[in-house]
C-alpha cells in the first residue's frame, strides 16, 4: 500500500471515529513522503491527502493551497483530477461558510462543473456541485436557478447510486431539503419518508417532519402533525439526548396542543425537553413557554413559577446583542403577568412592563399594550390607557395578520369605547372579534378568552347574543384553568337582569375559585354585588360592594362605578346620608367621559329625590358637560341621536334643581340648552335626508332616516335596562371597563 493510500485509510477512520491520533499519523506518512521527492503524479496525491488532514482542522487557506498544486501537477486526462476539483469545491464552500466571500462560492460552482465535465458518472461530483448552488441560493446568490439546478445534480447523483449503496438514505435526505425550499411539499416528503426508513438519524427525521410540519400548516391535515410526532418518537430512543432534536420534537408538541388543546401533548413536551443534559439557554426558554402553557391549562401554581425560573435562566444565558434576547425577554414578561393575574403581586406588572421597553416585534408590541391596558384597569392612569391604545394601533397594520392581532385591537377599541364612547370603536371592536374567531380552531386554548371577549363587546347592544357566546365560553374552558373564575363572573353580569337568582349562584362560584391575592377579586365581587342587589338582597349587595373596594386597586372610573352603586344600594337600604357621601365620593372620582355622564347623572338623580337642590344642580351640570364630551367623539349623526335621550332627562332636572336653588337664569339656560340640542339635531338630520333627495338619492334618504330611527330607538350605551323597581338604575357594569381575558 503507497503512503497516499495509508493516509487516506487513516483520514476516513478520523472522519468516522473522530480519533485526533488518526489524523496526526496521517499527516506523518504525508509529509515523510513528501521529504523524499517523488515523481508528480504521486506527488499530486500525497499533496491531495495533506489537504484533507488540513481540511479537517480547518486550516482552510493551507489546504487549498495543496490542492492548487496537486492539480498543477496533473495533465488534463488524469482520473484523479475531478476527484481533486470536486475536494477544492469543498473547501472553498467551507471558507465561505466562515468569510462569505462570494468569489469562493462562486469557484465552488465552477469547479464542481469542471468535475462532472469531465467524469460525469461519479455521484460524487453532482452531489458538490449541487450543495454548492444550493449553499449560494440559501445565501442569495443572483443566480434564480441555482435551488433548480441543485436538485437536478442531486437528482443526477441519485441515480447514480447503487440500490445497496450506504448514502442512498443521505441523498433521499438531501433531496428532501431542496424540495422542501422548493414548496414541492409531496416530493420532499417521499423522499424524507424514504430517507428515515433506510436509516433513522436525528436529522432525516427532522427533515420529513419539517415538509410534513409546512404541509400540516398550509392543510391543517391533522395526520401531518400525528405523523411527524410519531417520527420524532420513532427516532428519540430512552437514551437519546440530542438537545436540538428533542427541542424540535417539543416545539411540535406544543404546536399540536395549540391547535387541538390537549394537555398530554405538553406534558410530553416537558418531559423531551426535561431529558436535555447542560440545559443551555433555548432549552431553559422553550421549558418555560411549555410550563407557562401548562399552568394556563391546568392552574397549577408549581408550573407558573418554575416557569418564571426557567425564563430568567434563560434571559440570564444571552449575550449583549443576541437575537433571541427580545423573545426571551418577552416570556419572562408575560409568565411575570400572569402571575400578577393570580397573586396581585403589583412588582410582577411593573417588572413585566420594565422588562418590554424596547419591543422588537409586532407581537411583543401587543403584549405590552396589553400589560398598560392591564395596569391602567388597575390604577386608571390615563397615560397607561394611552399607551395601550398607540402600541395596539401600531402593530395592527397591514404588515402582520392573524386571528391574535385582530382580536388584541378588537379589545383595545372596546376599552376605548368604554372610556370615550364613541360607537364606530364599539362596531369595530364586534366586527374584528367575529374575524378572529372566524380563524381560530375551535379547539384552540385561546378559543374561550376570544370568545368572552366578544360576549363582552356584544353585551352594549345585543344581551341575547352576548349570553349565548359567554355559555359557549364557559363550555370550551377547562374545570381547572385559571380563566374559568373570570369567565363564569362574565356569563353572571350576563344574565343577571334576566335570571338573577342564577346569577348570584354564579358569582358565589366565580369568587370561590379565586386564588387569594387575585386581582380579579374586586371585579367578580362588585359583578357578585350588582346581582344580589337585582334578588333584593341588599344588604349582602352593600356588604358585598364594601369587600370590592378594599379589594381594588387605584382606578379612579372603576372605583367610581362600583362606588356610584354601592351608594344606589345604599339609598334602597335607607340610609340616606352615607348615600349621598357614596355618590359625592364616586363623581369626584370619575376621570373619563362616559363615567362622568353615568356617575354625576346618578348623582343628580339621588340629589332630586332627597331633595339637596344645589347638589343635583352640580351633578346635573357636571353630566351635561359630561354629554357634551361624549356627543363630540361621535363621527357620524346616527351614532350622536343614540346618545341623545340621555340629554332630556339631564337637563329638565338640572332646570328643575335650579329653579329650587333660585337661580332662575341657569334653569331656563340649562332647559334652553337642552331642548337646543334636541331641535338642533333634528334638524341637521332632517337636512341630511333632504339633501339627498334633491340629489336625486331618495332610496338612500329613505335608509338614513330608517337607521336614524333604529338607533335613536336603542337603549343608551353603558345602561342596564329593566332595573328592578324597588332599586334605582344602575349606573354600569362595575368593573366590566377593561380586557378581562386577553387572548
Amino acid at each position: 500500500m503507497s503512503a497516499a493510500d495509508r493516509a487516506e485509510a487513516l483520514v476516513q477512520r478520523y472522519r468516522s471515529r473522530g480519533r485526533d491520533a488518526d489524523l496526526e499519523a496521517a499527516t506523518a506518512i504525508v509529509q515523510v513522503a513528501l521529504r523524499s521527492r517523488p515523481d508528480p503524479l504521486t506527488r499530486a496525491a500525497l499533496l491531495r491527502q495533506r489537504a484533507a488532514c488540513r481540511q479537517e482542522r480547518g486550516e482552510l487557506s493551507q489546504a487549498r493551497a495543496d490542492y492548487e498544486k496537486a492539480l498543477a501537477l496533473l495533465p488534463q486526462a488524469d482520473p484523479l483530477r475531478p476527484v481533486i476539483l470536486t475536494e477544492l469545491g469543498t473547501v472553498l464552500q467551507d471558507r465561505f461558510d466562515l468569510t462569505h466571500r462570494w468569489a469562493d462560492i462562486d469557484r465552488a460552482v465552477a469547479l464542481g462543473q469542471q468535475a462532472v465535465t469531465a467524469d460525469p458518472d461519479e455521484p460524487m461530483h453532482w452531489v458538490n456541485l449541487g450543495t454548492a448552488r444550493h449553499t449560494r441560493h440559501q445565501n442569495g446568490g443572483d443566480d434564480s436557478d441555482d435551488l433548480d439546478e441543485a436538485l437536478h445534480c442531486w437528482d443526477r447523483a441519485f441515480a447514480l447510486l447503487p440500490e445497496s449503496s450506504p448514502f442512498r438514505a443521505a441523498f433521499h435526505d438531501r433531496l428532501t431539503i431542496g424540495h422542501l425550499e422548493r414548496g414541492d411539499l409531496e416530493t420532499a416528503i417521499e423522499h424524507g419518508r424514504h430517507a428515515v426508513a433506510l436509516q433513522t438519524t436525528a436529522v432525516h427525521a427532522s427533515n420529513l417532519a419539517a415538509a410534513l410540519l409546512e404541509r400540516w400548516e398550509g392543510g391543517g391535515d391533522r395526520a401531518d402533525v400525528d405523523e411527524a410526532i410519531a417520527v420524532f418518537r420513532s427516532t428519540i430512543s430512552g437514551r437519546v439526548r440530542a438537545p436540538d432534536l428533542l427541542a424540535y420534537y417539543a416545539e411540535t408538541l406544543v404546536s399540536r396542543y395549540q391547535m387541538y388543546g390537549d394537555v398530554a401533548d405538553l406534558n410530553d413536551a416537558a418531559g423531551a425537553l426535561n431529558r436535555v443534559r447542560r440545559r443551555p439557554a433555548s432549552v431553559r426558554s422553550a421549558t418555560g413557554r411549555v410550563l407557562m402553557m401548562r399552568y394556563l391549562a391546568g392552574g397549577a401554581r408549581a408550573d407558573l413559577d418554575r416557569s418564571i425560573r426557567e425564563a430568567r435562566a434563560a434571559l440570564g444565558s444571552t449575550f449583549d446583542g443576541d437575537v433571541t434576547d427580545s423573545s426571551r425577554t418577552a416570556r419572562l414578561s408575560s409568565v411575570l403577568f400572569l402571575r400578577f393575574r393570580r397573586s396581585g403581586r403589583r412588582a410582577d406588572l411593573d417588572e413585566a412592563i420594565a422588562a418590554m421597553d424596547a419591543p422588537a416585534t409586532d407581537a411583543q408590541v401587543r403584549q405590552l399594550a396589553d400589560y398598560h391596558a392591564e395596569r391602567w384597569a388597575h390604577d386608571g392612569d390615563p397615560a397607561d390607557l394611552t399607551a395601550a391604545d398607540d402600541l395596539t394601533r401600531s402593530a395592527g397594520g397591514e404588515q402582520e395578520s392573524g386571528p391574535m392581532v385582530a382580536a388584541g385591537l378588537a379589545s383595545s377599541l372596546h376599552d376605548a369605547f368604554v372610556t370615550a364612547g364613541r360607537v364606530d370603536d364599539l362596531t369595530e371592536s364586534v366586527a374584528r372579534h367575529r374575524a378572529a374567531l372566524a380563524a381560530t380552531d375551535p379547539r384552540s386554548p385561546a378559543y374561550p378568552a376570544m370568545l368572552n371577549n366578544l360576549a363582552m363587546a356584544l353585551s352594549e347592544d345585543d344581551p341575547d347574543e352576548a349570553i349565548a357566546v359567554h355559555e359557549q365560553a364557559l363550555a370550551a374552558v377547562g374545570p381547572d384553568s385559571p380563566d374559568r373564575p373570570g369567565l363564569i363572573s362574565a356569563l353572571a353580569d350576563a344574565v343577571t337582569s334576566i335570571d338573577p337568582q342564577r346569577a348570584v349562584t354564579l358569582g358565589r362560584e366565580a369568587v370561590a375559585a379565586l386564588p387569594s391575592g387575585s386581582p380579579e377579586r374586586a371585579q367578580i365581587l362588585a359583578g357578585l354585588a350588582v346581582a344580589l342587589r337585582w334578588q333584593g338582597d341588599l344588604e349582602e349587595a352593600a356588604t358585598t360592594y364594601r369587600r370590592a373596594l378594599r379589594a381594588m386597586g387605584r382606578n379612579r372610573t372603576a372605583r367610581a362605578l362600583v362606588r356610584h352603586d354601592y351608594a344606589e344600594t345604599l339609598e334602597a337600604l335607607g340610609q340616606t346620608a352615607a348615600a349621598g357621601r357614596a355618590f359625592r365620593a364616586a363623581a369626584a372620582e370619575a376621570d373619563t367621559p362616559v363615567a362622568r355622564l353615568d356617575v354625576s347623572a346618578g348623582w343628580g338623580a339621588w340629589a332630586l329625590r332627597a331633595g339637596r337642590w344645589r347638589q343635583a344642580a352640580t351633578a346635573l351640570s357636571s353630566a351635561a358637560a359630561a354629554h357634551w364630551q361624549v356627543l363630540g367623539a361621535q363621527q357620524s349623526r346616527p351614532h350622536r341621536e343614540r346618545w341623545l335621550p340621555r340629554r332630556s332627562a339631564i337637563a329638565t332636572g338640572e332646570a328643575y334643581a335650579w329653579m329650587r336653588t333660585g337661580a332662575a337664569a341657569r334653569a331656563v339656560a340649562a332647559l334652553d340648552g337642552g331642548r337646543a340640542l334636541n331641535l338642533s339635531e333634528q334638524l341637521e338630520a332632517g337636512r341630511t335626508a333632504d339633501r339627498l333627495r334633491v340629489a336625486g338619492h331618495g332610496d338612500l334618504a329613505d335608509r338614513y332616516e330608517r337607521a336614524t330611527r333604529r338607533f335613536t330607538s336603542l337603549a343608551p350605551v353603558r345602561l342596564r335596562s329593566g332595573a328592578p323597581p324597588w332599586l334605582p338604575r344602575p349606573a354600569g357594569d362595575g368593573l366590566r371597563t377593561a380586557k378581562e381575558h386577553q387572548t
